[in-house]
């Protein structure tokens, strides 16, 4: 990679250039960002300039954007790399990156879906080689299966640089988890799988709190200022000690674990012996889990029967279970509008309308009872005794049993 990286080759355009803001733009074009797709522009220059710094891009490093969408981080990153390729599914919002683009180095928009194309075929189409570095402002249900995909490719990112959207699902999620967990108060708070959206919930009143991601999956960089509170490990090693965490939330992380077994027997022991676990998964007979455009669409979905028989398996009792996000898949305004409305009439019809199912469960603590020595005793057995070949017994053959104790 390039000593020159981070260095800007020119300003961005700011107000009263040539380059028209991307709100104004559209709108003069009569276009507006279409919920379907999770569009949400990103128009903030402090934000876009601190994710294109992140990225460390330098004049010979190559970058793929997803979501390009207007093109307003698209800019930012084609300023900084050698070469840009921005992705978006939407075409017309393509045309218009490609506008953004025009004059700015080295910079190929490609109109497609993220999650239907590979990083090789991203790069063969523009010309462009590994190692690059993915980057984007990514709706929330299209996150972790997005960077999983990325992972898990013939040709992985050097480094993921991603802005996870605030969206109606991540807010309906947020709200039940502490529905369950009101109070956290002066207690240790780990996430486990891809927790970080929900982490912040309690950081204002909890003791500590740690999220422990999937080596596989990528670490997210948390929170966005301080000290780190994040890290990676494999399913069975958690770098943490015996019996040091209250409260145990796992989200998105027992539907993909491959060892699952590990996983558990690894929470239960950093579980203090009153403390509490929370599971999230996708609900086999929901809607969400057949949605591939969302996280709750990949991994293996489970009942709360199933969830539930798993844990008391893996010496955790369940205290409690229910079902969350009732709100159907979709990007619609008009469902999201009306949120509210279709979560009332979820907690109505019951559990198989939800889209995530989840057990709280306690730590089984099997207690140790002395055992009393047994006293011996002395028992009496027949056993036979060999006699001379011959010799007369009272049965008139064979041998009579003597007795020994």
């Amino acid at each position: 990679m390039s000593a020159a990286r981070g260095a800007r080759r020119s300003r961005r355009p700011r107000a009263g250039d040539d380059l028209e803001a991307p709100p104004e733009f559209l709108r003069r074009l009569g276009l507006s960002p279409r919920k379907a797709l999770g569009q949400h522009f990103l128009v903030d220059e402090l934000l876009l300039a601190r994710i294109a710094d992140a990225c460390r891009l330098g004049p010979d490093d190559t970058v793929i954007e997803i979501g390009a969408g207007p093109g307003s981080l698209s800019i930012e990153l084609a300023e900084r790399a050698g070469t840009l390729i921005a992705v978006e599914i939407d075409e017309e919002l393509a045309g218009l990156a490609r506008r953004q683009l025009e004059g700015r180095g080295r910079a190929c928009v490609v109109a497609a879906d993220a999650l239907g194309v590979t990083p090789g075929e991203l790069l063969d189409e523009c010309g462009a080689s590994a190692p690059y570095v993915m980057a984007g402002n990514l709706p929330y249900y299209i996150t972790q299966p997005l960077i999983r995909r990325f992972l898990e490719a013939d040709a992985p990112p050097e480094r993921i640089v991603v802005l996870v959207q605030r969206e109606v699902a991540r807010r309906i999620v947020g709200h039940q988890v502490r529905r369950v967990w009101p109070d956290v108060r002066e207690e240790a708070v780990l996430g486990l799988g891809y927790p970080v959206p929900f982490l912040g919930l309690f950081r204002a009143e909890a003791e500590r709190v740690l999220a422990v991601m999937p080596a596989g999956q990528g670490v997210m960089a948390w929170p966005e200022s301080g000290g780190r509170l994040v890290t990676l490990a494999e399913d069975g090693v958690l770098p943490l000690p015996d019996s040091s965490m209250d409260r145990i939330l796992v989200v998105h992380g027992l539907e993909f674990s491959e060892q699952r077994r590990p996983m558990l027997e690894e929470v239960w022991r950093v579980m203090r012996p009153n403390g509490r676990l929370l599971v999230l998964v996708p609900n086999r007979h929901g809607l969400w889990a057949r949605a591939e455009s969302t996280p709750f669409g990949h991994g293996s979905p489970f009942s709360a029967s199933q969830l539930g028989r798993l844990l008391r398996e893996h010496r955790f009792a369940p205290v409690g279970s229910g079902a969350m996000l009732f709100l159907p898949p979709t990007g619609l305004r008009a469902v999201l509008r009306t949120a509210a409305v279709w979560q009332r009439l979820g907690r109505h019809l019951g559990r198989p309308f939800g889209g995530i199912v989840y057990v709280e469960a306690g730590k089984t603590v099997y207690e140790a009872l002395p055992v009393s020595a047994r006293r011996r005793r002395r028992t009496i057995v027949p056993i036979a005794q060999p006699v001379p070949a011959g010799a007369r017994t009272a049965a008139g053959g064979g041998a009579l049993p003597s007795l020994r104790a």
